[in-house]
């Protein structure tokens, strides 16, 4: 068995290195769905459930006295005021994550709007690409001509040297 995982091994890292010579252009997707804090809650990270509590549970019936019907009292106004304060500051910090939100999807779409350009630059430069190889016979046939033309010519030159030459000797 050890053979054949390393034939597979072998065989899949050459698969893997053939894909990128063709452009492998996958998205890690852990790097999409990485949080953009590491405390921010999500399915994976919901944070713990507590709660508040002012007071300890009863678990049983019980009676209270004056005294601690006037700290209770107290406590429960103070309680209903800071609940009021903490309200508002969660309204507060939730229109600040909003408006965090709103600069993040903006941004984002900034980014979406530059890679989508990219795509169309490159495509551009793609097509100039295939357009110049296209043109490279045509080229290599101009190439041939003036080589044959400048073969000509030296043909025709050393014709005429030869029958200067000849006319010479004749002479």
């Amino acid at each position: 068995m050890g053979i054949l995982n390393r034939i597979l091994e072998t065989w899949n890292q050459k698969t893997r290195d053939r894909n990128v010579g063709y452009g492998s252009h996958q998205i890690d997707k852990s790097l999409v769905l990485q949080p953009t804090d590491s405390t921010v809650f999500s399915p994976t990270n919901p944070g713990n459930f507590a709660s508040i509590r002012s007071v300890p549970v009863l678990d049983s019936p019980r009676y209270f006295s004056k005294e601690e019907k006037v700290v209770l009292k107290q406590l429960a106004k103070q309680r209903k005021e800071s609940a009021k304060h903490t309200q508002e500051s969660y309204q507060a910090l939730k229109q600040i994550d909003d408006a965090d939100t709103t600069v993040h999807l903006a941004h984002y779409a900034y980014k979406g709007q530059l890679a989508g350009n990219e795509v169309k630059k490159l495509g551009a430069n793609s097509n100039y690409a295939q357009k110049l190889h296209g043109l490279r016979p045509q080229y290599s046939q101009m190439s041939l001509n003036i080589d044959q033309a400048n073969q000509q010519a030296v043909n025709k030159i050393a014709q005429y040297r030869q029958q200067v030459q000849s006319t010479w000797e004749n002479k």
